[in-house]
């Protein structure tokens, strides 16, 4: 019985310096000024949206990092927050390291189109339908869609205005363009029309060729890449004015 309450109180007692330790050590920690900031930002192809000096400059404000701010003092929240509400950054994550260093590691939209409105002003929209603004620090060479869009810059994925404005269309043909190496690179522009009709604008083709809706998009586009590499360059070709591909197994051509 009596080796049976020593045995309790040593675990007791060892528990107890357990737990008085990790006190200690987390008091400790979080005593000790932050050393740094470390941001990891995956960007596109190589290219940034988001200025990693800036992001850096904007990070260190928020943690008062010229001051030797405490750990503990650090408002981790609100550096979320801050990444959160950066159009360009589609998520994150942050947190800070027994080596007191801030990690912070963020991955940028990756743009698949850039929609233009009918007033010129434009966005990109990635390969799920997320859209964000251009930045003028970044380009990237994406498939464009103008003409009859009719939306506003700041318009989100689950508004009946991007449902209704044709984005998701262009979309849906670009996605469907890219499945042939051919056919994509022939492509160079995606319009649509007054009539909320889609046409395609393809490389060393003066034609107007009418893609229509987005229905059986794939046979038109195999019919489209049939018939160019069966008459481009020909002289009859390039006597045609309209390539209608909206009709089931034919093109129906116009000439000038």
């Amino acid at each position: 019985m009596v080796k049976k309450i020593l045995s309790i109180l040593v675990w007791i007692i060892t528990a107890g310096g357990i737990v008085t330790l990790f006190i200690f050590s987390r008091t400790n920690y979080l005593s000790t000024p932050l050393k740094s900031i470390s941001i990891n930002l995956e960007g596109s192809n190589g290219h940034e949206f988001v200025n990693k000096d800036t992001l850096l400059c904007e990070i260190g404000r928020i943690c008062h990092i010229s001051s030797k701010n405490a750990i503990g003092n650090i408002d981790m929240v609100q550096i979320e927050r801050h990444l959160n509400d950066n159009p360009w950054i589609e998520k994150s994550a942050s947190y800070i390291g027994l080596d007191s260093v801030l990690y912070i590691n963020a991955k940028e939209y990756e743009p698949a189109l850039r929609v233009f409105n009918k007033s010129g002003q434009s966005m990109y929209v990635t390969e799920h339908g997320a859209v964000f603004p251009t930045c003028e620090a970044y380009t990237p060479r994406v498939l464009i869609a103008s003409g009859n869009f009719d939306f506003p810059t700041d318009v989100k994925m689950a508004d009946s205005v991007y449902q209704n404005s044709g984005i998701a269309d262009a979309l849906y043909i670009r996605q469907a363009i890219k499945k042939d190496e051919f056919i994509e690179s022939c492509i160079g522009q995606i319009f649509r029309n007054n009539a909320g009709e889609f046409e395609i604008a393809v490389n060393e083709v003066n034609a107007q060729v009418i893609l229509g809706d987005t229905c059986q998009i794939d046979d038109k586009l195999l019919k489209m890449k049939i018939f160019l590499k069966h008459k481009l360059g020909s002289e009859e070709f390039n006597n045609y004015k309209k390539m209608n591909l909206k009709f089931k197994n034919q093109i129906v051509c116009t000439k000038k």
